[in-house]
C-alpha cells in the first residue's frame, strides 16, 4: 500500500483520450482529474515515511508560492477599475490553485519515497511514464491541430516533457545505473520516446534535449559503453530524418530557414518560432511594475502584457511577480541544482541525471510557459523525488552500492 502511488504515477501520463473539458476558465485535462487520487496516495505514503525535504529548499519554495499568492490578492487592489474584477480574480485564482496543486504533488512525491527500494521502483515507473507518452505521440499523432486537441496539451510542451525524461534516463544509462534488466528496458523506452518526440514537431524540446545530452557527454567519463550509446544516437537521428517526412520538414524549419522567413533569428539561419521577437516586445514592459509585477498570471487588460504571454516562462514570471518573485524562484532553482551535487546523490548515481534534466527543463521554459501547472510542472517536480529522498536518507558509499546492486 505504501508504494501504490508509484504504480499509479504512470496513469498521469495518459493522453487526453477525448476526455478534456473546455470551460470558460480554460481546459480541464485528464491529468487534472487523475492528480487527486495521486495526491491521496502520496499523503498516505508520506505518513509512513521518514524522508524529509531539504529545509532550506522547502523554505524557498514556500516563499515563492506565498509571494505568487499575495500577487493574486494584490491584483484586486491595483486593478480595481476592471468592470468585473471578481471574475478576473476567480480566473487567476484558479490558475494559481492549479500551479500550487501540481507543485505540492511534486513535493510530496519525494516525501512518499520511504526507502531505497522505493527509489528503485520509482525508476521502473518512470520508464512506464516515458513509454506511455512516447507511444501516445506515435499512435495519436496525425496532423498538428489534431495532436494538440486530442492527445496532449501542446506539441512543444509534450516535447519538453519527453525531453526531460529522456535526458534523465540517458544519463542514468551512461552512469551504468540499475540492473541489466532495467538498462535493457530503459534502452527500449528511450528508443520509443525518441521516435515519439520526433513526431511532436516540438522544436523547443528537441533543442533542449540536445543541450541536456551534450552536458552528459561533457561530464561523463568516456568508456566503451558511453561511446556506443552516443554513436547509436546520431545514427538513429539520421534514420528518423530520412524515414519520417514530418520530422524532416520540422527539422529543416529550424536549421534551413528560407529567405521568406520573418523571424529575427533568420540572420543566423535558425527559426526560433518568433521567440526572440516576443522577448524583445514583452521584456521592456518589466519597467511598468518592476518590484511586484502585475500579479501571478495577470496579463492582458490594464497590464499592457500580451494575453498570450511572452512564450518564455522565466520572462513571464519576471513580468508577473517582479524582481522579488524572480529572486525567490532563482534561490529555489539554485538550491535544487546545489543539492543535486551533494555526496549522497552522487554516490547513488543520480546527480548527473538530475542536472541534465534540469538543463532541459530550463531551456524548455525559455521556449514556452509550461510550468504554470499540468504535466510539465509535475515532471519537473517529481524528477527531484529520488534526489531528495537519497539526500534525506544520507546514503554513504556502502549504502549506495547496496542500493545499486539491488536495483
Amino acid at each position: 500500500m505504501k508504494n501504490l502511488w508509484i504504480w499509479y504515477m504512470p496513469l498521469l501520463f495518459l493522453p487526453n483520450l477525448g476526455l478534456d473539458n473546455q470551460t470558460k476558465f480554460g481546459a480541464l485535462k485528464i491529468t487534472d482529474y487523475l492528480i487527486w487520487p495521486y495526491l491521496g496516495l502520496l499523503f498516505l505514503a508520506a505518513r509512513q515515511s521518514t524522508v524529509r525535504y531539504d529545509a532550506v529548499l522547502l523554505k524557498y519554495g514556500k516563499y515563492f508560492m506565498a509571494w505568487c499568492g499575495l500577487g493574486v490578492l494584490l491584483m484586486l487592489v491595483y486593478y480595481h477599475e476592471y468592470r468585473k474584477p471578481m471574475l478576473i480574480f476567480y480566473f487567476i485564482g484558479l490558475k494559481y490553485s492549479k500551479f500550487a496543486l501540481y507543485a505540492i504533488a511534486g513535493f510530496y512525491t519525494a516525501r512518499a519515497i520511504c526507502d531505497r527500494e522505493a527509489i528503485q521502483k520509482y525508476h521502473w515507473a518512470l520508464l512506464l511514464c516515458m513509454l506511455i507518452t512516447g507511444i501516445a505521440c506515435l499512435v495519436g499523432f496525425r496532423e498538428r491541430n489534431d495532436f494538440v486537441d486530442n492527445v496532449f496539451e501542446a506539441a512543444n510542451q509534450i516535447s519538453v516533457i519527453l525531453a526531460m525524461m529522456l535526458a534523465y534516463t540517458i544519463a542514468l544509462l551512461t552512469a551504468d545505473y540499475g540492473t541489466a534488466n532495467w538498462r535493457k528496458a530503459a534502452m527500449v523506452c528511450i528508443a520509443v520516446s525518441i521516435a515519439g518526440i520526433g513526431m511532436t514537431g516540438g522544436r523547443g524540446g528537441w533543442i533542449a534535449l540536445i543541450a541536456g545530452v551534450a552536458y552528459v557527454i561533457f561530464k561523463q567519463k568516456l568508456n566503451y559503453k558511453t561511446i556506443a550509446y552516443f554513436t547509436v544516437a546520431p545514427i538513429g537521428l539520421l534514420m528518423l530524418y530520412n524515414m519520417n517526412a514530418r520530422f524532416k520538414k520540422d527539422w529543416d524549419r529550424i536549421f534551413r530557414q528560407t529567405d521568406d522567413g520573418v523571424n529575427i533569428s533568420n540572420m543566423i539561419n535558425i527559426d526560433d518560432g518568433s521567440r526572440l521577437g516576443h522577448l524583445m516586445s514583452e521584456g521592456p514592459k518589466f519597467v511598468h511594475a518592476p518590484f511586484f509585477g502585475t500579479g501571478f498570471f495577470h496579463r492582458g487588460g490594464y497590464t499592457s502584457l500580451w494575453k498570450t504571454g511572452s512564450h518564455n516562462f522565466f520572462v513571464q514570471i519576471l513580468l508577473e511577480t517582479g524582481i522579488i518573485g524572480v529572486y525567490l524562484l532563482y534561490t529555489f532553482l539554485k538550491r535544487l541544482w546545489k543539492t543535486a551535487g551533494r555526496s549522497p546523490v552522487r554516490y547513488a548515481k543520480l546527480s548527473l541525471a538530475y542536472r541534465s534534466m534540469f538543463i532541459v527543463a530550463f531551456l524548455g521554459g525559455c521556449s514556452g510557459e509550461y510550468y504554470y501547472g499540468g504535466r510539465a510542472l509535475l515532471v519537473f517536480m517529481i524528477m527531484y523525488a529520488p534526489v531528495g529522498a537519497a539526500l534525506s536518507m544520507g546514503m554513504n558509499r556502502e549504502a549506495a552500492r547496496a542500493h545499486l546492486e539491488a536495483a
